[in-house]
């Protein structure tokens, strides 16, 4: 068995070596009928390498910014209509305490009056509910207490009159009845025996008859008594008593009914004039703050300058006025200003700053505390030297973040904000460097990482070569490894390279530079 393998692996080496006989021979054939690999030649414009100058700049736009400004608005609390009848020029120069815009003030002013008036009316008002509710918080228990009394003794008048007066009150009358009675039947017997008596005497006639008519009086004046009385005690049984009755019981009725009012309603009537007292106050409050905002008001319109300086109309963004236009046509007669908006900026005379925009791509090249030059747009010569502060991290727009910059300027300077400037930065520079066309530097479609160049040969043959670069611009690229001062190299791909990247040339291993 193991004499089988090794002559099964002899036979394949023999097969192997005769393969490879045939490779070299087919080689030499090429060779010799001028068929073998060739490097593809320069088909283009080229670029000879050399050392020079490389920098990287930045250029920049900037708009002057005044360094301290105070912006004026009107804040107020309580009025909202302001017009304008007056206002200082655009770009005057201000003392501290000049009025800077004249603001009519007649409907202000009227308001402040009648809330003033109004207020005293509602100070009396105050003082008049204040009494009513200490006249109130005495007279109210009283009057419960009355109430509650009143509604006791009508229970105990009816249970008296039902139970005492109405009885005796029949009782008495029944009694003058029968003494009436009995009196004037009395009466008319002393009359029957004085009659008597008289026929059977020896008085005279005249006697007689005086004592009889005296007698013959009395009875009929007791007769009317009986008759008055029994009228009387018709009438108390008839009408007095049911009326006497009704009134007793009415007066009951309404002592309860009384009471049920008066305990129901005081109370409330109590909390209602507390209540209205301490609206009454909440009212007065508020009219008291109300007047006070007003008059503040009344004073913020007076508007006059915080510090000397120059008056702009409008806000400053990133030294632009950008409201500038539209406040100029509020600030002249009958113009209305609104709340809040800035009306007018005081810019100080002194230190200025440059507002730029930076472009995203240029971010990477720039730095805080880089220093660059600033020129004038208005005098383009004049060079002034500026320093980047800072770059803001938020975009103000899309692809653009805001530079602060800072310049050195003069003391008798007439550079005024909102001036424009043109500012350059060189974040990078190299006195001898090898720098190649940008578009001579190719990005390996595998690796990003890998670039390359390809090298023109003596004889015109190009050579795939990778380098090591450095900074770049749009137009240059730097090149730290991989090319030398003199070497000759493409500016664009061979045409085998761009129409076919799969080919021969483009499968063949990139050379390391020396």
């Amino acid at each position: 068995m193991t004499r089988i393998r090794t002559e099964f692996f002899a036979v394949i080496a023999v097969q192997l070596l005769a393969l490879l006989g045939c490779g070299n021979l087919l080689a030499e054939d090429a060779k010799k009928t001028g068929h073998a690999e060739k490097k593809p030649k320069a088909d283009g414009p080229t670029h000879q390498v050399k050392k020079e100058s490389f920098k990287i700049e930045v250029k920049l736009k900037g708009v002057l910014a005044a360094g301290k400004t105070t912006e004026m608005s009107l804040h107020p609390e309580a009025w909202i209509r302001f017009v304008v009848l007056d206002a200082v020029a655009h770009g005057s120069r201000v003392q501290r305490g000049e009025r800077l815009v004249s603001f009519d003030t007649k409907g202000i002013d009227k308001a402040i009056r009648d809330l003033e008036a109004q207020q005293e009316l509602n100070a009396l008002g105050m003082k008049q509910a204040e009494e009513e509710l200490r006249l109130l918080e005495k007279v109210v228990p009283f009057d419960l207490e009355t109430a509650k009394l009143m509604r006791e003794r009508s229970s105990e008048d009816q249970k008296l009159h039902e139970e005492d007066y109405r009885k005796w009150s029949v009782k008495a009358s029944n009694k003058s009845v029968q003494s009436s009675e009995e009196r004037l039947e009395y009466e008319l017997e002393e009359l029957k025996q004085l009659e008597k008596m008289y026929k059977a005497d020896d008085l005279t006639e005249e006697t007689e008859e005086i004592i009889l008519k005296r007698q013959r009086n009395w009875v009929n004046q007791l007769r009317y008594y009986l008759e008055r009385t029994k009228n009387n005690q018709d009438r108390l049984l008839n009408i007095s008593l049911p009326r006497t009755d009704e009134d007793v019981k009415r007066r009951k009725n309404f002592e309860s009914l009384n009471w049920e009012r008066i305990s129901t309603l005081l109370p409330l009537t109590l909390s209602r004039a507390r209540l209205d007292l301490a609206k009454r106050k909440y009212d007065h409050n508020k009219g008291v703050e109300r007047l006070a905002k007003l008059r503040k008001d009344r004073e913020g319109m007076e508007f006059k300058a915080p510090s000397a300086g120059y008056v702009y109309y409008g806000e400053s963004v990133r030294g632009n006025w950008v409201t500038m236009s539209a406040l100029t046509a509020k600030l002249r007669r009958g113009g209305k200003v609104m709340p809040h908006e800035v009306i007018v900026t005081i810019v100080e005379s002194g230190k200025m700053t440059l507002m730029a925009n930076v472009p995203e791509k240029e971010l990477a090249h720039l730095r805080s505390g880089i220093s660059g030059v600033a020129r004038p747009t208005s005098d383009p010569d004049r060079k002034i030297q500026a320093k980047l502060e800072r770059i803001a991290p938020v975009a103000v727009s899309r692809g653009y973040f805001s530079a602060t910059i800072s310049v050195k300027l003069g003391k008798n300077e007439k550079l005024t904000p909102g001036m424009t400037c043109n500012v350059k930065f060189v974040p990078y520079s190299k006195k001898s460097a090898i720098a190649v066309p940008s578009k001579a530097v190719f990005t390996d479609e595998f690796d990003d990482d890998l670039k390359y160049v390809f090298l023109i040969g003596k004889d015109g043959s190009q050579e795939k070569r990778t380098v090591t670069v450095g900074k770049k611009t749009s137009k240059k690229t730097e090149i730290l490894k991989g090319l030398k001062e003199g070497d000759i190299i493409a500016l664009s791909k061979p045409k085998e390279q761009s129409t076919d990247s799969k080919g021969a040339a483009g499968k063949s291993p990139a050379k390391k530079g020396k």
